[in-house]
């Protein structure tokens, strides 16, 4: 059966995506399983300077899965303007022709608010 994979930057959104994706797709009645958020650096790039991280080596990296049903990319926006950046970032994930949906989230400024439904 395939899952969704979600990549984040930090280490403290790991656990806190993996108690959101599961409990919104419970209240929305997707049943679809989730992998465990993995931690992936330079989402801010489409190819890191470095050579570590960037959206490209981090959606190869999931498409060489084979289980995959979808791939979220979750990320903290804290510089640039998410409807500037997210459109051209949409364009080159749709050049990729995937095999599966991918959704790339941008949240600014106050990307911290999306997990406070998650605290006990």
């Amino acid at each position: 059966m395939s899952k969704f994979y979600v990549l984040v930057e930090g280490h403290g959104e790991v656990e806190a995506v993996q108690n959101l994706v599961v409990r919104v797709s419970q209240d929305s009645g997707c049943f679809h399983p989730w992998s465990n958020p993995l931690r992936w650096t330079n989402l801010h790039q489409w190819e890191s300077r470095t050579g570590r991280g960037g959206i490209l080596k981090g959606v190869n990296f999931i498409r060489s899965k084979q289980d995959v049903g979808g791939l979220l990319i979750l990320r903290d926006e804290d510089d640039a303007c998410p409807r500037d950046v997210a459109p051209a970032m949409a364009a080159r994930l749709g050049e990729m022709m995937l095999p599966f949906p991918v959704a790339y989230v941008l949240l600014h400024p106050e990307y911290e608010v999306l997990f406070l439904p998650c605290l006990e």
